[in-house]
């Protein structure tokens, strides 16, 4: 039997990076957050990315962590562009509308092992977007940290400031 337990709700609004952190225990192997309010001050897409807060509490800037992904649209036969990276000082989430784009949605990521210092920490992000023009947007994501520590929280950043940012985030028994 799998329980799902809502570790906390964070906010944060009119800011340059949004940490989650001190919420990775032994208590669980697996996390999600769950997007639903992220809106940037430019009003316009902007990719947004992810990296990992470690044990002392210092932000995983250096370059170990890899990822693969791909997008598609709902209205086109074509799956988008197929994206991998290995060696990069980021994981690269999506993307996320502003106050005057046309895009709504939800992101999840699922975190694999962070607080575990003898496994590899790993996530997989999915971003399910509706285009008022009718069309749903999807962006799939997995990542890996390649260096065995133990991972404390998420600094999310992007190439503009939030205006806007609200998280859930669950713990897997």
């Amino acid at each position: 039997n799998i329980a799902l337990s809502k570790i906390g709700t964070f906010l944060g609004s009119s800011i340059t990076n949004f940490d989650i952190d001190n919420v990775f225990s032994s208590l669980y192997d697996i996390y999600e957050i769950k997007l639903k309010n992220l809106d940037f001050v430019d009003g316009q897409n902007n990719s947004w990315y992810m990296r990992f807060i470690d044990g002392s509490g210092s932000v995983v800037s250096s370059s170990t962590y890899s990822s693969a992904g791909t997008n598609w649209r709902t209205d086109s036969d074509s799956w988008g562009y197929q994206n991998a990276q290995n060696d990069i000082t980021y994981g690269n989430i999506g993307f996320a509308g502003g106050y005057s784009d046309d895009m709504e949605g939800q992101t999840d990521i699922r975190i694999f092992n962070p607080y575990d210092s003898n496994i590899y920490t790993q996530t997989y992000s999915e971003i399910v977007s509706w285009h008022s023009s009718g069309f749903a947007y999807i962006y799939r994501m997995a990542n890996v940290e390649k260096t065995k520590q133990s991972i404390r929280g998420v600094r999310l950043y992007a190439n503009a400031n939030f205006a806007n940012v609200e998280a859930e985030v669950w713990g897997y028994a």
